[in-house]
């Protein structure tokens, strides 16, 4: 309320006392005080105007005694004055009413803003105004620097990417800036003095509202992500970060919560992961290396191949982890930086230290300008591929050899085959002495020499054998028997067979040869002594396990293992082990024709054979051989002496004379007739001229002129019933199933002995007498 105040300068000058006293109030104001009539004569003016007028850079103005105020007024502050000059009239006009003002007042040397009051008082009939200028210039300036402030703040905030706004304890908005309330889709007005109840779906309300509760009553900052829906419909995902606001003695008045956009992010997030994801169920390693080779990217597959987990993998050098030679490595490099990619094949170490083959493809990856920032790689595993191929070139390899060895094979035996006969006569008619331990070591030599080549042979698959159910069991006794005898004290011999064992097909002698073959090269590889583990077990190979080697077939299998504790094999030479006449031995021990027997024996068994072996730790030999259907068999007994010939006619075609002499004066002495021819031809031309029947044909396979095949065939399209025997030391099996076709169920592998000979015509006679009497 104004109130008039009234003062009488008449009292003011009967009492000198009151005078002095409201002159010395108005000197110690800090308002510039005045006091002027109606004409605006200044009466009266304390220190403070003064002052005021020297900061403006004013001197007094009087004008007789008379310094006028509004003269000031308009000179300070131009055009502005009137509107005071007018309220100081209207304080003239009515004492009671007040007027105020602040103009900014403008000086000589600087400018001011002056905060002004006029109130009126009358004295004497006379009606005066009392003005107070009070300088406000700094709060002036520091309310325009607050303005100013504000206006950058909200134009910061307003314009900033992100949400911003307060809400009370009630959950009332009190503030919300323009990005908040432009992605709402309303206008602040409608934002501020609302809830979230108000604004969003209840659940979504409900959420928000739950997390201003804990941000409030437990005085913490949380952070959460939320989805929001946007003004045009629109569901965004906003990272929201919700902190408490406290007044000044700490009680929580609100929260204030800074929130921004992060759908895109949390889209390209997914992106990344689904696309992760289906890189993980790629079986090839996928990882990515910056420029210094360190790992950035690991997936699945690349777990699977090398061992090592993600958390393991990143961050480490790839040289370092897989143990790449840093040489090779940057030569690597060097084309992949000429070429922008690079592919070969690696050899890595996994996690345990296993070596793995990959086939490597190396790619540069790079930025929106162009310039390289890391390198793909994607490793496919090849180990089990090469090990394939390893095989398949080593059995084409086999297969090469074994057609020169066939055909060498094939002379030897028509060389040995009349050195066994002919010393096998001979012993009979020498008496005990000199002369027959000579022939004893001469037939024991040919023995040894066609040992020789039924290796090769076998080697060839040219012998098929005869085929029996064989007890592993008994057959493991047989040769632990010999191995005790024969092998040093040094080696100790372990057998185990259980009695559940499945019988196996196969040539006895055949198989026996397989286990003494491996047995002496297990021996060979311990000289200073060891250990040696023959054991067997049935094995049901599924078509995964099958898969792992070219010559399995799924099915029932027994697994013989000879196992040693020897040297072991360099992984250098472990693919060539079975390569015919390949040999580690000094020259003159070893033929290098053991394991290349082994494994044609095996092959022709129609079974496979896996090696393992460490350097220093030893070998495994596992021999899978199909089992039998059959549960039992008796042990094969050795077949009677042949009782003497009855006079039969038996023709013998041979191309080596030695051996139709032979064979033809042994089989004489045993009762038959023998004529001989040294081809088909021959042999046909032989038949036109008999008057008498022949009882049996005894042919050669291979011969000049006309071979034993084209013979059967004539022989058989002249006379269907007559009983033949093949002799062959060559064994091709696509000979061997066009004979088995034409009826020939007796064959003859050379070379052979007289008792072998005398058991097969036997036989073939015995035979041939059965099928007249039916």
């Amino acid at each position: 309320m104004s109130a008039t105040f009234t003062l009488s300068l008449s009292s003011v000058n009967t009492a000198p006392s009151a005078h002095q006293l409201c002159q010395d109030a108005m000197e110690v104001l800090d308002s510039a005080v005045i006091i002027i009539n109606s004409s605006g004569r200044i009466l009266r003016a304390n220190r403070t105007w003064h002052l005021l007028l020297n900061k403006l850079g004013w001197t007094p103005q009087v004008n007789g005694d008379t310094e006028d105020y509004f003269a000031y007024l308009r000179k300070a502050t131009g055009p502005a004055a009137s509107l005071w000059q007018r309220q100081i009239a209207a304080v003239f006009d009515n004492p009671i009413t007040e007027g105020r003002i602040e103009l900014h007042w403008q000086g000589v040397s600087t400018a001011c803003w002056l905060w002004m009051s006029a109130r009126g008082f009358s004295s004497e009939g006379q009606v005066y105004v009392v003005i107070s200028h009070l300088d406000v210039t700094a709060r002036k300036t520091a309310e325009e620097s607050h303005r100013n402030f504000v206006a950058l703040y909200h134009s910061l905030v307003d314009h900033l990417p992100v949400h911003l706004y307060r809400k009370d304890v009630q959950g009332r908005f009190t503030f919300a800036n323009q990005r908040f309330c432009h992605d709402l889709g309303r206008s602040l007005e409608e934002v501020v003095g609302k809830t979230d109840a108000d604004l969003f779906p209840p659940a979504e309300a409900g959420r928000k509202t739950a997390e201003d509760r804990v941000v409030m009553t437990r005085q913490t900052t949380i952070e959460a992500t939320e989805e929001t829906t946007c003004a045009d419909g629109q569901r965004r995902v906003f990272h929201c970060i919700k902190t408490p606001v406290c007044d000044a003695h700490g009680e929580v008045i609100g929260i204030q919560g800074l929130q921004w956009d992060v759908t895109d992010q949390k889209r390209a997030e997914e992106r990344i992961r689904a696309q992760a994801e289906l890189l993980d169920l790629a079986q090839e390693a996928i990882l990515v290396r910056d420029l210094q080779g360190r790992i950035q990217f690991w997936n699945k597959g690349a777990e699977r191949i090398y061992g090592w987990n993600a958390q393991e993998a990143v961050g480490r050098s790839a040289s370092e982890l897989f143990a790449s030679h840093s040489d090779e490595f940057h030569q690597r490099l060097e084309e992949l930086w000429r070429h922008g990619q690079w592919q070969g094949e690696l050899r890595h170490l996994t996690k345990d230290r296993r070596e793995v083959i990959v086939a490597s493809r190396w790619s540069l990856v790079r930025d929106a300008a162009g310039q390289p920032k890391a390198i793909l790689v994607i490793d496919a595993d090849i180990t089990d591929k090469k090990q394939l191929e390893a095989q398949f070139l080593r059995a084409q390899r086999l297969d090469g050899v074994g057609q020169l060895a066939s055909g060498i094979a094939h002379d030897l035996n028509n060389i040995l085959s009349p050195i066994l006969m002919g010393t096998s006569i001979l012993k009979d008619t020498v008496p005990e002495g000199e002369s027959r331990s000579l022939l004893e070591i001469m037939e024991a030599s040919a023995r040894r020499g066609a040992g020789i080549v039924n290796q090769i042979l076998t080697f060839t698959r040219g012998i098929q054998g005869e085929k029996l159910a064989v007890q592993t069991r008994h057959l493991f006794k047989e040769v632990e028997n010999i191995l005790r005898e024969t092998f040093p004290k040094t080696i100790v011999t372990r057998v185990n067979t259980p009695r559940d064992l499945h019988l196996v097909n196969g040539n006895p002698t055949q198989l026996h040869q397989v286990l003494i073959n491996l047995c002496v090269n297990a021996r060979d590889a311990m000289p200073h002594g060891g250990q040696l583990s023959l054991s067997a077990a049935n094995v049901d190979l599924t078509r995964e396990q099958a898969a792992s080697h070219p010559e399995a077939r799924a099915g029932h299998y027994v697994r013989w293992t000879v196992e040693d504790t020897g040297t072991g094999i360099p992984p250098e030479i472990i693919g060539h082990i079975f390569d015919p006449f390949f040999t580690t031995k000094e020259p003159g021990k070893g033929t290098g024709l053991g394991l290349s027997t082994v494994l044609g024996i095996v092959r022709n068994h129609q079974g496979f054979i896996h090696v393992h072996s460490e350097v220093g730790k030893g070998s495994r030999f596992d021999v899978y051989l199909p089992a039998a259907q059959q549960s039992d068999a008796p042990l094969p007994v050795p077949p009677p002496l042949p009782p003497p010939g009855k006079g039969e006619l038996v023709v013998f075609v041979d191309d080596e004379a030695n051996v139709r002499e032979l064979a033809s004066t042994f089989l004489t002495r045993l009762g038959y007739r023998v004529l001989t021819a040294q081809d088909g031809t021959e042999a046909l031309d032989l038949f036109r001229e008999l008057q008498s029947p022949v009882h049996l044909v005894i042919t050669d396979l291979i011969m000049p002129k006309m071979d034993g095949l084209a013979l059967v065939q004539a022989l058989k399209s002249m006379h269907p019933t007559l009983p033949i025997l093949v002799c062959t030391g060559y064994g091709e099996e696509k000979l061997t199933r066009e004979l088995c076709g034409l009826g020939i169920s007796e064959f003859i592998p050379k070379p052979y002995s007289v008792r072998e000979l005398a058991n097969h015509v036997c036989r073939a006679l015995n035979a041939s007498h059965g099928n007249s009497a039916s």
